[in-house]
């Protein structure tokens, strides 16, 4: 029978050769019941959070030009995208914010869609604010996002970050644009820099760019 089976010599060939194979399979599980989710759940958390910021990317205020004084003060269509753009920015804000609290790292797609959100909604401040915590987590900015940030120094009249920030795209060997010489250069018309004014417009004509009106003015 099957006890007398197990008790002779064959039985306990059998019974030993199988019994490692168990305790593995015990500790195995035991293994798994132990293995923390800290991981697990920080990698779901990170992409919740971009997933957040992809879907806000996606916002037609976020690709759209500002809208023009005339249809700003109309209370038309350029009164509704200003609020949309607006919401868009306290959105992607808040998200951002959420991540920066948390255990999750933003990357730098997290801060470009903030910069673009506050770019679109006029928010100058938040604009510096923001590039200036991309750098601080050890992100390089786009040149993208250096010429959104001297924009943003322009309108808040710090023409000597502006001017700091275009000697920083020169050290990191980036191509300024016509967008960027003329925020530049409307920066140091704000602080009465003549003599930089001057040299940038000159810059500009070296590098085969054509000044706007608003960098002649």
């Amino acid at each position: 029978d099957d006890a007398a089976s197990a008790s002779g010599p064959r039985g306990r060939v059998l019974f030993e050769k199988q019994q490692p194979l168990g305790a593995a399979k015990n500790n195995t599980s035991v293994s798994l019941r132990g293995t923390p989710t800290t991981t697990a759940l920080k990698a779901a958390d990170h992409r919740t959070s971009h997933a957040k910021l992809r879907a806000t990317q996606h916002d037609p205020a976020l690709g759209t030009p500002p809208p023009s004084n005339k249809l700003r003060g109309s209370g038309g269509l350029g009164s509704s995208s200003s609020s949309k753009a607006s919401s868009s920015a306290e959105h992607v804000l808040a998200v951002l914010r959420e991540m920066q609290e948390s255990s999750v790292e933003p990357r730098w797609d997290a801060y470009r869609a903030a910069i673009a959100a506050c770019d679109q909604s006029g928010r100058s401040e938040d604009v510096i604010k923001i590039f200036d915590d991309a750098k601080a987590a050890g992100l390089r900015p786009t040149g993208w996002a250096y010429s959104r940030a001297v924009a943003a120094c322009e309108r808040t009249g710090e023409w000597e970050r502006a001017l700091a920030l275009v000697d920083e795209m020169r050290d990191h060997s980036m191509r300024l644009g016509a967008l960027t010489y003329s925020s530049a250069i409307a920066a140091c018309h704000r602080g009465n820099r003549w003599l930089r004014v001057l040299s940038l417009l000159d810059e500009m004509r070296d590098h085969d760019l054509q000044p706007s009106i608003l960098a002649y003015a």
